[in-house]
């Protein structure tokens, strides 16, 4: 689950798209060992951001710039910067795009298994 206070941040990102339109244009390049402080050799935080940071990259110029740009303030805000976090957001706004077109009116029938 993820916690309420970045989805809050998300939020309130909304109203600061525009002035970050532009940041948005470009993948952010963190580095991983800023991301995950002072784990050991061993630790998965590392190698779970650098999964993370490769499908931001990939899929990065396919998402919206407005997505993007209410993505990059959240992280901002929340002042917790991470591959996952980003990507989550980023896969977050899809679906609310998704959910918010039309799906032609058609309804699905009550189960008579009820």
């Amino acid at each position: 689950m993820r916690p309420i206070v970045f989805h809050l941040a998300a939020a309130a990102a909304v109203a600061f798209v525009p002035a970050s339109a532009a940041k948005a244009e470009t993948v952010p390049r963190w580095e991983i060992t800023e991301i995950c402080g002072q784990h050991g050799p061993n630790a998965k935080c590392p190698r779970i951001e650098s999964v993370y940071r490769r499908s931001v990259f990939d899929r990065w110029e396919s998402q919206p710039p407005a997505d993007r740009a209410i993505c990059l303030k959240a992280i901002d805000v929340s002042g917790k910067r991470s591959y996952q976090r980003l990507l989550n957001c980023l896969e977050d706004r899809a679906l609310e795009t998704l959910d918010a077109v039309p799906h032609g009116g058609a309804t699905l029938a009550p189960s008579r298994d009820g």
